[in-house]
């Protein structure tokens, strides 16, 4: 009998290569993880240097392996950053910087294949996301980032009260995806005044992105003639209490928070096990590789509160998007 029974779920993602060992029940033994970095050349043109790509992941999966035995891992599957590409010579070396994703030079209409044949995913897009927390930490939080600098914020942030005392903003960083598709849109903090500080600033950006997500969720329930009645949190910023709870109250639906956060790593993971016949199909693997860790409700009261506030937040895109386009023109 073969001793090989792990397969290792690799996410190349926006900002680092992680490599997940995962045996079959969904559960991480190893990882690897290696890092790279964005360049913003310009306002809307973010780009990579590709072959750190490899670099990267390569390491990352060695670091994996190494942790666990090369002998045991049976296969790999990895993941991509979405539509980030780079042009290649007929060589196959790069002839310029990767365009990523976030590009405004990148948009596209994102209707994505399904893992099961004939089915589709209807996928709705907010430019950064995240990366607007990592630039806020980065830029103006002042803190040391040996000492948690997330936790920290959060703490100040979860003191702050709902709507940050008057504070609105639009988490426009790379730009206006869905539904507005316009490159030209970028973040705004709208209502600062003298009372508002840095965890003023925090937490309505992590307000912002939630309301961001009910906007484009309202869209999707509208375009497809479907209530969505399950919404799973993943990634990065399933590891905030405090966003976590946010976006149950500002969508008013219970939020599940899944077993593993590394998710993106282990939907690679999944496949791998399907197609090495560990399982008898994809929805098979997923079955016994996944769970749900916990469920937030929303708050009744909370959630009335930010449907008024979604009121103002929904006119901010459209009363700015002239002022985007003569602050584009004014930057050319």
């Amino acid at each position: 009998m073969s001793s090989a029974d792990l397969v290792i779920g690799v996410d190349c993602s926006t900002t680092a290569s992680k490599a997940v060992v995962w045996d079959r029940a969904g559960r991480a033994l190893a990882t690897g993880r290696r890092t790279y970095g964005l360049n913003h050349v310009r306002s809307g043109w973010v780009e990579q240097h590709a072959p750190d790509w490899w670099t990267a992941t390569s390491a990352a999966i060695a670091d994996a392996g190494a942790q666990v035995g090369s002998g045991r891992i049976s296969g790999i599957a990895i993941t991509h950053q979405r539509e980030t590409f780079v042009c290649l010579d007929a060589d196959a070396a790069p002839i310029r910087p990767a365009i990523t994703w976030m590009d405004i030079r990148a948009t596209a209409y994102r209707t994505m294949g399904g893992p099961i044949p004939g089915s589709y995913i209807l996928e709705t897009f907010i430019g950064g996301g995240t990366q607007n927390i990592v630039w806020f930490i980065e830029q103006l939080a002042g803190l040391d980032k040996d000492k948690s600098p997330e936790k920290i914020l959060e703490a100040a942030a979860s003191r702050i009260p709902l709507g940050a005392d008057g504070l609105l903003c639009l988490p426009y960083w790379t730009g206006a995806m869905t539904p507005y598709w316009d490159g030209h849109a970028r973040g705004a903090f709208v209502g600062l005044s003298g009372l508002h500080g840095k965890a003023h600033m925090y937490r309505a950006i992590l307000e912002g992105i939630a309301l961001e997500q009910r906007l484009l969720t309202a869209g999707v329930e509208a375009a497809t003639g479907t209530a969505i009645d399950e919404i799973l949190m993943l990634g990065g910023g399933s590891r905030s209490p405090l966003w976590c709870q946010i976006i149950a109250d500002v969508l008013g639906r219970p939020i599940k928070l899944v077993r593993e956060q590394e998710s993106t790593a282990l939907g690679a993971g999944i496949h791998a096990a399907a197609a090495l016949g560990l399982y008898t199909d994809i929805l098979a693997a997923a079955e016994a590789m996944t769970g749900i860790e916990r469920a937030y409700q929303p708050d009744a009261s909370a959630h009335a509160r930010y449907t008024d506030i979604f009121a103002a937040y929904r006119s901010l895109y459209p009363n700015l998007k002239t002022s985007f386009q003569l602050i584009a023109e004014t930057a050319r």
